[in-house]
């Protein structure tokens, strides 16, 4: 949970935070001010990270086999909604043609074509070297990290694999940012994959759902 932290991850969001800087982790985070209780106010508006939440769940179950459009994600969220996998209030914040429209992209059209091939939600477990993740630490140090995580998706063919990860961020003009904000947990994502599957990862995909744009992670 921490390195997703670390590579600040709205998706995960935690309360402990690594601090490069001082080389030390810091306590857990403060708010200066006192939130107002749940209970006082009339409507609570769904965080950026419960909406980011969500959407991946929609992702995750849309069936890759039926054509998809606005209107069968739009049937599937109020079924998830009737089913209680959702709130109502969150629902109002997600746009159903972000969805569909990733599906008409041409990783979106590749992963329905290949629907047998995919898995989606797999979490996992590695050991990885603080020294490939730490500047301050030497590569050759002893110390190792376990980290857990979940990759969103991938595509498994016979002698490689493609991975991808959605992100729900508002991007505007920033794409370059927020490929460097994610470099560093995709590439933890791709090696925890190469080395569960003993297979190279060929294309490592992030996913810009706003943007409609799948960015390859060298």
């Amino acid at each position: 949970s921490e390195i997703k932290r670390l590579f600040e991850d709205p998706d995960n969001a935690q309360l402990l935070q690594l601090t490069l800087e001082g080389k030390t982790r810091t306590g857990r985070y403060v708010e200066p001010d006192f939130p107002r209780p749940a209970f006082l106010q009339e409507v609570r508006q769904p965080t950026s990270a419960e909406v980011g939440t969500a959407v991946h769940y929609v992702m995750q179950q849309v069936d890759l086999k039926r054509e998809i459009t606005d209107s069968t994600i739009e049937e599937m969220i109020l079924q998830l909604v009737a089913n209680g996998a959702i709130e109502e209030n969150v629902v109002k914040r997600i746009d159903a043609t972000v969805i569909s429209g990733f599906f008409a992209t041409e990783l979106g059209k590749l992963i329905q074509e290949k629907a047998d091939l995919v898995s989606r939600e797999v979490p996992f477990t590695m050991l990885m070297k603080a020294g490939n993740l730490f500047e301050y630490i030497s590569k050759d140090s002893d110390d190792n990290l376990l980290i857990h995580g979940i990759i969103d998706g991938f595509i498994e063919f016979e002698d490689h694999i493609i991975l991808f990860d959605f992100k729900t961020d508002y991007v505007g003009n920033q794409v370059d940012k927020i490929i460097n904000k994610y470099r560093g947990q995709m590439i933890v994502y791709r090696e925890a994959l190469e080395q569960i599957k003993n297979k190279k990862v060929t294309e490592t995909y992030l996913c810009l759902l706003n943007t409609q744009e799948n960015v390859i992670i060298e």
